[in-house]
Formats: C-alpha cells, sequence, structure tokens
C-alpha cells in the first residue's frame, strides 16, 4: 500500500511545517494545493519542511466549494490511498505505528478508514471524519469532509489527529462557515437531500442559531439512514429544547435515542439531568449508573470524554446529596475520585460526608480492611456490607502506603495487583478472590508469590480445581474456600401472578454485557436457528464491531434493549433466563433470573452444573429443554438455598474476622 498526501492550504505558515513532518515518514508522495489569496510564506515553509520527498503544487482560486478544490487535488495523485490533512493538524507520534503496519496489510474490500480529530488541548475527540481512503472516493458539498456514500466496508483507525488552529482562524473559520455553508446547502436540503440537511443544522448550532438548528434537524431525523449521525442529531435537538427549559420534548428525542445501536451514553446522561431537574432523583441514580458502565469509546459527539469517566458518579453523589443516602454518596466520591482525583467537587463532597459519618455518631469499626480491585463491578456489593462492620479502605490499584494503615488486604481478582499484593512487606493478612479468567493465564498464576497469601477464595469449584492443576507446586490446600456469588434477593422477586400472565407463551431473556466473551455471536446464531423463540436481550454492547454485527444480522425475533438496572421489570413477563457464554466462573446475570423465577438454559461450560441441569450444546439441545411449563418457585429456591447474597457476605466477613483475631 502506499499513500499520497493531499493538503489544500491557505495562510498555514504558522502550523504547516508541523502537519508535514508529523507525516513525512509515513507517506509516499504529497500533492498541495495553495489558495492564490495567501499572503503569508506558507510555501516557503513548506517546500523546506518536505525537502527532497516526492511532491507537486497547484494553486487555484477558492469559490465557496471546498469538495471541488480537494476532487482536483486528489486527481493528481499517484497512489492508491489518500490521506487528508488539513495545514493546522498533525498525526499524533504514537500513531505512526498504524500506518507502517497498514502498508504492509491486507485490508480486503475496506476503501476508507475513520479517523478521531481531537483538541491539543484536552486530547478529546471532537468529531470523526474519513481522512484515509481509497482514491477513486470523492467529495460531495461544498462543505467540508463529506464524502460520496461508499458500499464497501468502513473502518475506524487507531489514529489521532490534533486539531491545531490558531484562535484567530478558528474565529475566522466560524464567520466562513456562516455565508458558505448555509449558502450551500440550503438548496440541497430543501430539495429533501437529507446529508445536506444535518449539515445545514449543525452549521446553525455551532452558530448558536437554535430555532434554524432545530426546525432542520427535526427535517433531518425522521429521514436519516446513518445511526451515529442520528444519534448526534436528537443530542443536539435534545439540548436546544433543555436551553429553553422544554424538559418534555427533550426527553423524548433522547428516548429515541435507544432505537440507534451506537455504543453510547450521551443520552443516559442528559436524561439523568431531566430527572434531576424533576426531583426524580432515584430515576436520575439509575440513568447515571447505567451511563457508567459504558467504556469510554473510540469516538463520541457533544460531549466530552468526562461523560465516561468521571461525570457520572459526580451527578450521582449530587442526588445522594440531595436524599441523604449516605451509602451512594460514599461509592459515589470513591468510584470519581478514582476518575479524577484532584477535581475540587469531590473533595468538597468529601468534607460533607465527613461531616454527615461524624454527626451520625457510629460505633467503632472492628478493623482496617483493604481492598483492592481493577474491575470493581463484583466486589461493590460486598463494600456496602463491609462498611457497616470495617473501616473500608478501597482503590483500583495497589498502594504500599495504604497497606500500611491495613490489618486485612482484600484483593479481587488475582492480576497484577495479586502479585504486587503477594510481593508487600507488611503486617496485614492477605485474601485474594479468584473469578474466572486469571486461572486461564499463567503470567499471573506464575508471578504470585503465594507463600504470602493467607486465604483465596474461589467463586466456583470449577475454578477451584482447574487452579490446583496449573499450580500443584505450591502448598495451598489450608488456603482455600468456595464462596459463590450471590443474589441480594430483597432485590429480585417472582413477578405477581406470573404463572397466571404467562399464557402459555415461551419467552428467552439475556441479560448483561453485549460481548465476544459473553458468547455473542451464539446468541445471534442461536436465535436465528430457533425462529419460534421470542429473544429478548438487554444490556451495553462493548465493540463496536459486536454492535455492527447485531445491526446487520439481527433476526426479526431478537427484541434489543438498552441495560436495565431494574431487571425485576424487566424478567416478569419472561419464562427463560439464557447463557451463551464460552466460560463463566459462576454467572450473576443467569442468577438474578432465576432469582426471578426463570429457568437457566445455560451452555456447556466447564462447570455449568454449578447452576443447573439444564445444559446445552447446540439449537437442537434448547429445543428439547424449553417447553412453555416453568417451575417458577423452584428455580428462586435454588437460588435461596445456594446463591443467596446474605450468606456469601457472612462466609467472607467470618474468615475477614479470623484472620484480624489470628492478626
Amino acid at each position: 500500500m502506499k499513500i499520497t498526501l493531499v493538503m489544500m492550504l491557505k495562510n498555514e505558515e504558522k502550523t504547516v511545517q508541523r502537519t508535514i513532518e508529523s507525516v513525512l515518514s509515513v507517506v509516499d508522495d504529497v500533492v498541495i494545493g495553495i489558495d492564490n489569496a495567501t499572503t503569508d510564506n506558507t510555501l516557503k515553509v513548506v517546500q523546506a519542511a518536505l525537502g527532497t520527498k516526492n511532491r507537486s503544487f497547484h494553486y487555484f482560486d477558492f469559490k465557496d466549494d471546498f469538495s471541488e478544490i480537494r476532487n482536483s487535488l486528489i486527481e493528481k495523485a499517484n497512489h492508491e490511498w489518500i490521506l487528508i490533512l488539513d495545514g493546522h493538524e498533525y498525526v499524533h507520534p504514537d500513531s505512526l505505528m498504524f500506518f507502517k503496519e497498514l502498508k504492509n496489510t491486507d485490508v480486503g474490500d475496506t476503501e476508507i478508514f475513520d479517523i478521531n480529530v481531537s483538541q491539543e488541548d484536552k486530547g478529546t475527540t471532537v468529531f470523526t471524519q474519513p481522512r484515509l481512503f481509497k482514491s477513486h472516493i470523492r467529495y460531495d458539498l461544498p462543505i467540508h469532509n463529506v464524502i460520496i456514500q461508499t458500499e464497501k466496508r468502513v473502518l475506524l483507525a487507531q489514529v489521532k489527529i490534533i486539531h491545531d488552529q490558531p484562535l484567530e482562524r478558528l474565529q475566522a473559520r466560524k464567520e466562513q462557515r456562516k455565508g458558505m455553508n448555509i449558502a450551500g446547502l440550503k438548496g440541497k436540503a430543501m430539495d429533501g437531500d437529507t446529508r445536506s440537511m444535518y449539515y445545514l443544522a449543525n452549521t446553525y448550532f455551532e452558530m448558536d442559531d437554535f430555532k434554524n438548528a432545530k426546525k432542520w434537524l427535526l427535517k433531518y431525523i425522521p429521514k436519516s439512514g446513518f445511526q451515529h449521525e442520528r444519534y448526534e442529531a436528537r443530542i443536539q435537538l435534545a439540548i436546544i429544547y433543555l436551553k429553553d427549559g422544554s424538559l418534555e420534548p427533550a426527553e423524548k428525542a433522547l428516548l429515541g435515542c435507544f432505537k440507534d445501536n451506537v455504543v453510547l451514553n450521551e443520552h443516559l446522561i442528559l436524561l439523568g439531568d431531566i430527572a434531576y431537574k424533576r426531583k426524580q432523583y432515584n430515576q436520575a441514580v439509575s440513568y447515571y449508573r447505567s451511563a457508567s458502565s459504558f467504556k469510554l469509546p473510540d469516538f463520541f459527539l457533544i460531549l466530552k470524554e468526562e461523560a465516561y469517566t468521571w461525570l457520572p458518579w459526580y451527578k450521582m453523589a449530587q442526588c445522594a446529596m440531595q436524599n441523604s443516602d449516605v451509602a451512594l454518596l460514599k461509592e459515589s466520591i470513591r468510584k470519581g475520585k478514582q476518575f479524577a482525583p484532584d477535581r475540587e467537587e469531590f473533595f468538597a463532597m468529601d468534607e460533607k460526608l465527613q461531616e454527615k459519618l461524624a454527626a451520625a455518631n457510629l460505633p467503632k469499626k472492628k478493623g482496617n480492611i483493604y481492598v483492592v480491585a481493577s474491575l470493581p463491578i463484583f466486589i461493590e456489593p460486598f463494600l456496602k456490607e463491609f462498611d457497616k462492620t470495617y473501616n473500608i479502605m478501597f482503590e483500583t490499584k495497589f498502594s504500599p502506603d495504604t497497606a500500611e494503615r491495613a490489618d486485612v488486604i482484600f484483593c479481587d481478582w488475582l492480576d497484577h495487583n495479586a502479585i504486587a499484593v503477594s510481593h508487600s512487606e507488611n503486617k496485614a493478612k492477605k485474601i485474594i478472590r479468584v473469578h474466572a479468567y486469571e486461572v486461564f493465564n499463567d503470567f499471573f498464576l506464575n508471578r504470585v508469590d503465594f507463600n504470602n497469601i493467607d486465604e483465596l477464595i474461589f467463586v466456583a469449584p470449577h475454578i477451584q480445581d482447574y487452579f490446583n492443576t496449573k499450580t500443584h507446586g505450591w502448598d495451598l490446600k489450608n488456603k482455600q474456600q468456595v464462596v459463590t456469588n450471590g443474589v441480594d434477593l430483597d432485590k429480585f422477586v417472582i413477578a405477581p401472578g406470573k404463572r397466571d400472565n404467562m399464557n402459555g407463551d415461551i419467552s428467552v431473556a439475556w441479560s448483561g454485557f453485549i460481548t465476544n466473551k459473553k458468547g455473542a455471536v451464539l446468541l445471534l446464531a442461536v436465535a436465528e436457528e430457533l425462529k419460534g423463540l421470542d429473544f429478548h436481550v438487554c444490556g451495553t454492547f462493548q465493540e463496536q464491531d459486536i454492535a455492527d454485527l447485531f445491526q446487520r444480522n439481527k433476526p426479526d425475533n431478537l427484541t434489543l434493549y438498552p441495560w436495565q438496572d431494574d431487571l425485576n421489570t424487566f424478567f416478569a413477563d419472561k419464562n427463560y433466563i439464557l447463557n451463551t457464554s464460552p466460560r463463566e466462573g459462576c454467572p450473576v446475570s443467569v442468577l438474578q433470573g432465576m432469582a426471578c423465577g426463570l429457568e437457566p438454559l445455560v451452555y456447556n461450560w466447564v462447570g455449568a452444573d454449578l447452576i443447573t441441569e439444564n445444559i446445552w450444546k447446540s439449537a437442537q439441545d434448547l429445543s428439547s429443554i424449553i417447553t412453555a411449563e416453568v417451575d417458577f418457585e423452584k428455580n428462586r429456591m435454588k437460588v435461596e438455598q445456594e446463591f443467596n447474597f446474605v450468606n456469601k457476605v457472612q462466609e467472607i466477613t467470618t474468615l475477614i474476622d479470623n484472620l484480624i483475631e489470628e492478626k
């Protein structure tokens, strides 16, 4: 693969040298277009920066049409691939390896790579645009970076372009857009061209002309065929309504975002804000907590990076202050500080929290427990219970200084933290809780000093068994016990009248992160095979390729729902809970479904018989297992007897108490 860098320039002498030098080692030649209206030394700077690199210079008179100039420059390129950069941009040095590897890679039928463009000051993505594509691709419309659509595959490149435009140029560009974009787009938009509607609405929004922005957004959304753009349009529309205090139409626009199959959380943040304005603080917490489950995506739209890091927790802390919910306030401050330890807002809230705790005159606690968890999701329910008995210190990364104050160190996951804990020198007793994936990773198993660990907790017997086959050189028999995951039975109930409400229907639920490691592809295949069943899948996509796969291949009998905090309601009209994972320890989502009475259908991973006898290997197996008759009470009883969260807390606290006494 060979790449031609294509640039159109006007008065870029202050920044263009950095632009060229950032990619000089990965492009094969350069095509430069220079506006005849240029008045500075852009040409000399470019010539000096290019050195002996193959290049050609072309001059143009700009007539309010970017696509015309760009297309004419692309036609002069010598190679199959085109890289587009503006004279005030540069490629981040960490991205060069992508280009070097790509030049020796077969990309199949891919013709376009989208690239993230970021502001230099914060590094957060501002927009994503097609910047690397095959030379037959052409631009459309007079404004920046709108290409003619292609049926071929489009991928997101692991590349970051830094947008480093001087302030005076930014202001001039805004004035230019005011006239050029509106003049160039309005006619096509009025003729019904949806892409023109979208960019026209964006232009008005950028100019703070919200009346016209709203007009074109309302026209565009029903006609759009591009999910990410439609999602952004709904967000913009909601923001416009919120500026006017119009909560109901803003909420309606945001609820429409659930129809767009994108792995983004901005709508959840804004829905939480609406609930907060209405003083519906519990509802707001539900939205914010759902938003907090999203990983930082490859690119995002209106809101900034904080929406995927500390912001949901800060907003939950605000709700906790309104509700005087000390437990939620502690959780929110702790988790928010993991992302933003220096933000003054969390320090202020922490002071108020300490005042509340001091006023409560709480009894003295048993000891200091230092909990370390790189992924806190499974330890969080325990922390709330531990906090009633012990002084809890929590971090996602092990700190020797914190460990010095601990009576017991509880490390959730046998991972890098466990390695650090096992080699630390302090007087604390040490516990590691082992889930599933860790025992299949020799890196961890070979580096933990188990002689320096006092107890190992396994979430399932088969995980313990496999661990012992891998660590047979260690004498660990007296340091082990199994404490399976549990379900808070106060939060999960069989829906009233459930048996009478089912009417003989067969409805299959699936809940959790929709990802490869949870068998997302197998889920699609099973739903496709069993067209006579209705599959109801709630959760969050963790990989964009899986989200795209579902968008293309989802059968009509599979309905997607957003992440559900209220699983009682979701499970109320279902009678089966499906598991498709290739590997599990003790799957909480299945246990939650069983606590609501659902019959488990568990894929044939090692140890699946811990949960049920309904183990399947194929869609044919499922057909033979599934009937309309389900014993809801029996399924809940299984959880009550073997997976009751209260009992699991007691088992672990007994272990901690014994270690404190030993110490």
